[in-house]
């Protein structure tokens, strides 16, 4: 078997006309969507790609909607029903029900799609997905995110903002590595996968608002949870996705 698999670019259009864009590494008839957490974008999953590949499977890897390469919401919606949606959308659009694995939003989203799909899913495998959240851990994950939604000067700026928000990773050699997941914007400036993340030429951003969920969602949600035979665990939003009309 071939070490470098084929990578074929690829563009999947949603029921509101928003495109989903990311590659296709060929390597068998079984097939695994690879999802990316909030803020992340296709290339957190690029390595597993490829080794999923040269293991047999055909790998699949997306930008969500408002991340990386894919569409901005032409409404502005990016509530968790949304990526849920895109994700029915996508898997319908193959021939085969594949595997699912996902990172924390993408991980929600495969596990609340499950009940809508018409055909179950081959796997679903949840990555950093828990059944409660630390509240101090995201709120210091949603102040970084915040924080550099204006996108960063230089790479070094970005590296030396990661660095300080992840400490224990340390200064990682040269910031050009950073050019795979951060996109250079009209306006000069490096920008992140996430939602709106990028100024661009005439949008306006809005903060994400704080919004505790309920007893009777937290019910809901543990409930779905427990009738994955894939996982038992869901997640509680204490924020919303930014959302923005361009």
């Amino acid at each position: 078997m071939s070490d470098a698999p084929a990578l074929e670019p690829i563009e999947l259009r949603m029921r509101d006309g928003v495109v989903l864009r990311g590659d296709r590494w060929a390597g068998g008839a079984r097939t695994v969507v690879l999802l990316h957490g909030g803020g992340q974008n296709r290339w957190s999953w690029r390595d597993t790609a490829g080794e999923l590949a040269r293991a047999g499977f055909t790998a699949i890897a997306l930008d969500a909607r408002g991340h990386g390469e894919s569409d901005w919401a032409p409404t502005g919606r990016y509530a968790i029903d949304d990526f849920v949606l895109d994700l029915v959308d996508v898997l319908g659009q193959l021939p085969h029900p594949p595997a699912v694995v996902g990172a924390s939003l993408g991980g929600i989203s495969g596990l609340l799609a499950s009940p809508r799909l018409a055909r179950p899913l081959a796997a679903l495998v949840l990555v950093d997905v828990v059944a409660r959240n630390h509240p101090a851990g995201v709120a210091r994950i949603a102040g970084f995110m915040r924080d550099t939604v204006g996108g960063f000067a230089t790479l070094d700026d970005a590296a030396r903002a990661i660095a300080d928000y992840l400490p224990q990773r340390g200064r990682r050699g040269s910031p050009e590595g950073l050019t795979r997941t951060l996109r250079l914007a009209p306006d000069g400036r490096w920008c992140g996968g996430g939602i709106r993340r990028c100024s661009m030429p005439g949008s306006a951003t809005r903060r994400p608002s704080s919004r505790p969920c309920s007893p009777r969602q937290r019910r809901g949600w543990r409930r779905r949870a427990s009738s994955c035979a894939a996982a038992r665990a869901t997640w509680c939003p204490t924020t919303r996705p930014a959302s923005s009309r361009r």
